[in-house]
């Protein structure tokens, strides 16, 4: 039974295309291009060694198709037809995709400010949609899926903040790239970050023999350009566990993402999320406190251009 807390959400349109009646017994996933290179624009700027790790050219434009086939290919080996996730956009998106890519059904728990783009756009990949007003009713919306035997691509609060989301085994691929563009311990710039993602090339780049400063960019408390994240108490803790490691917070207005994301447009020539808006105000905030100067490589992970249909 659905918590009473969400509400669905259902796209109006001229018929709908059907969901196969078994899992699709298609190819494995194909992996997309990760590209690690040098940025002249903002190396220049910065005064610094910049370099932009490009991880938007998988289906949904997002990192998160790093991670989402490998999650649905797990619910598919361990008998799972249906696939719930928590997301204000990117996860849902590519948990969305790799599920109709599969055959399987996909839902997504979202946030009542969640713009109305976002969600047509995951209505648009098959996905049933429910709009939660707070936090207490995504974690009674995903232990009620669970219950009526949905495979959870999010984390539930009662798994230990050490373990990843399912398929995160998948940024393991962004780790690589920054790990063979770059020869030292680098300062790597996360302008989503929400726990999973940086946790996971966090860790990975320590098993490649890396010690990176993790820099971790996010909407100042009170402003509203970026769409609240579903952060579950794992994701919260996978936080603080990166504090402890020496990561750097970075919040920023407004105005900065907006501003930052005309001069990162340029930058990757795409259209980009709001969000990657973020990465210019991490980088002079790393100037201010001088730890540019310390001749270390700067990696920004590109984590989300524009999908079809999105507003920018």
């Amino acid at each position: 039974m659905r918590s009473p807390l969400v509400q669905p959400l259902r796209l109006e349109r001229d018929g709908s295309a059907r969901r196969a009646n078994a899992v699709v017994r298609g190819p494995e996933p194909r992996e997309f291009p990760i590209v690690c290179r040098p940025s002249s624009h903002l190396s220049s700027e910065f005064a610094a060694d910049v370099l932009l790790c490009d991880v938007t050219a998988g289906p949904t434009r997002s990192w998160k198709d790093c991670a989402a086939p490998i999650a649905v290919e797990d619910a598919v080996r361990s008998g799972h037809r249906q696939v719930v996730v928590a997301s204000s956009g990117n996860h849902g998106r590519a948990i969305a995709h790799a599920c109709r890519a599969r055959g399987l059904k996909a839902a997504v728990l979202v946030y009542e400010r969640t713009p109305a783009d976002v969600v047509a756009s995951l209505l648009a990949l098959d996905a049933e949609v429910y709009r939660a007003p707070d936090r207490a009713a995504v974690h009674a919306a995903l232990a009620a899926f669970r219950a009526d035997g949905w495979y959870a691509a999010t984390l539930l609060d009662e798994l230990r903040a050490s373990t990843l989301m399912p398929g995160a085994v998948g940024y393991r691929r962004i780790a690589r790239a920054i790990a063979d563009a770059v020869a030292d311990d680098p300062i790597v710039v996360v302008p989503t970050c929400y726990g999973d993602g940086a946790t996971a090339i966090e860790q990975h780049l320590v098993q490649l023999g890396r010690q990176p400063t993790m820099c971790l960019v996010r909407a100042a408390a009170g402003d509203k350009a970026i769409a609240a994240s579903i952060a579950t108490d794992v994701v919260t803790a996978q936080v603080a566990t990166l504090h402890a490691t020496g990561a750097i917070d970075v919040g920023l207005k407004d105005e900065a993402f907006r501003a930052g994301v005309v001069t990162m447009n340029a930058a990757v020539g795409k259209r980009l999320d709001l969000a990657e808006g973020g990465t210019p105000g991490a980088l002079a905030y790393l100037a201010d406190i001088g730890l540019l100067r310390s001749g270390r490589s700067v990696v920004c992970v590109v984590t989300g251009a524009l999908y079809p249909g999105l507003s920018g």
